[in-house]
């Protein structure tokens, strides 16, 4: 009983407490932000949802893109909301919807609905495939073709085919579009490729999927790689080039 009465006082002097920091240390407020009218949509779509609920069908889905036109703020985030939870469901409504939209407000939500809901979907795809493995470090790669041979080393060069994209398909680098393979040095790729190419031999090709922090973070490499992007690489090791202890970098060996 002791026991009890000391938690309740406790409790009440530490409501005291923080009632008194915040009457001296009140919260600003910006006057001409404008406050969101709550409304029955809103509170619906944060709810917490049955996980044995029914996939939404077009007419729901159809109903919730209109909806990301309508004037009232908590209407739109309802809408977001619901088309983000339906997920692989929306996916293609939301690709043709942005295409036909004629409104560009409402065409820049789906746009970033389309990106978001494609990512995941992507994903979702690439590691039902059999023969993916994830290393410690996050990289997820499967093997395409198995090589035969040494695989290479830091300080060592490879020549590469290969492809990269992001998730929702958006290819945005090729070497076999250029119809030339590429010559890059070990020491100078991001984590994920070095990691990766070292567990290849030439004439091997491995199937790669490097998260942010195995690829360019936060940052991207605007505008083909945003920010906290997951990149999947196909690559295809077509040789390894020692490192020149002549010359002292990587590369070629001495003419």
């Amino acid at each position: 009983m002791r026991t009890w009465v000391f938690v309740l006082g406790f409790c009440l002097f530490a409501g005291r407490l923080m009632a008194k920091d915040d009457a001296t240390n009140p919260t600003t407020v910006d006057p001409a932000a404008k406050i969101p009218k709550e409304d029955s949509a809103a509170k619906d779509a944060q709810a917490p949802k049955d996980s044995k609920a029914k996939a939404p069908d077009a007419t729901q889905i159809d109903q919730w893109i209109k909806d990301l036109g309508a004037e009232e703020y908590a209407t739109r985030t309802a809408a977001e909301l619901r088309l983000r939870e339906a997920g692989a469901a929306a996916f293609e409504v939301l690709k043709a919807a942005e295409k036909k939209s004629d409104d560009a407000e409402v065409q820049a939500r789906l746009k970033i609905l389309v990106k978001e809901i494609g990512a995941v979907v992507g994903l979702e795809k690439l590691l039902k495939q059999e023969g993916i493995v994830t290393l410690p470090s996050g990289l997820k790669y499967k093997v395409l073709k198995e090589g035969e041979g040494k695989p290479p080393g830091n300080a060592d060069s490879v020549v590469v085919n290969y492809k990269g994209s992001l998730l929702d398909g958006t290819e945005f680098d090729s070497s076999y579009k250029r119809k030339e393979p590429a010559t890059l040095p070990m020491a100078d790729l991001v984590k994920g490729w070095t990691e990766g190419l070292q567990k290849m031999k030439p004439g091997g090709k491995a199937l790669l999927i490097i998260p942010p922090e195995l690829g360019y973070g936060d940052t991207g490499v605007p505008p083909a790689i945003p920010p906290k992007a997951t990149l999947v690489f196909e690559v295809e090791l077509l040789e390894v080039k020692p490192f020149s202890t002549a010359r002292g970098t990587p590369g070629d060996d001495v003419p």
